[in-house]
């Protein structure tokens, strides 16, 4: 059963924490890891957005009505490349000017986007219980052969 309360919460912390991250970080980023992995993200993201074009895209972790389980693209190695693109951006983000306060907010977002994955996995599994556990056997949560 979704409870909106919940996703808007998730949600809310995920944006509060990558506005942190992105209003305490330079202008610009001159380590070629952290502008590797913020870029990295970038295009995860674009390649997510782009394959998800075909359902019906939520910024929550809610299944709407009508939408359909995306297995291409991204989707084919990572059930939740959006999550992996938000997880490299706030990392980029964070090794250009890593302090301790930086560190916990990004502790913070990975913890809630765990949270908010897992959350999403049992509502993907109601919606799609014919389908959702059989993808799930063959590909990893958030990192391609390893998570």
């Amino acid at each position: 059963m979704q409870h909106p309360l919940i996703s808007f919460f998730l949600v809310g912390v995920q944006f509060a924490t990558l506005i942190y991250l992105i209003l305490t970080s330079p202008l610009t980023l001159a380590s070629p890891l952290a502008f590797s992995l913020f870029l990295g993200g970038v295009l995860l993201g674009l390649a997510a957005l782009f394959v998800m074009r075909k359902s019906r895209f939520n910024t929550t972790p809610d299944v709407r009505e009508r939408s359909l389980l995306i297995t291409t693209g991204p989707y084919a190695l990572i059930r939740h490349p959006m999550y992996t693109s938000v997880i490299l951006i706030a990392l980029g983000l964070l090794l250009e000017a890593p302090d301790t306060a930086r560190l916990i907010v990004f502790t913070l977002l990975c913890i809630d986007l765990n949270i908010k994955y897992r959350y999403e996995e049992y509502l993907l599994n109601q919606a799609f219980p014919e389908t959702y556990p059989a993808y799930i056997t063959h590909t990893k949560a958030l990192i391609p052969f390893v998570y």
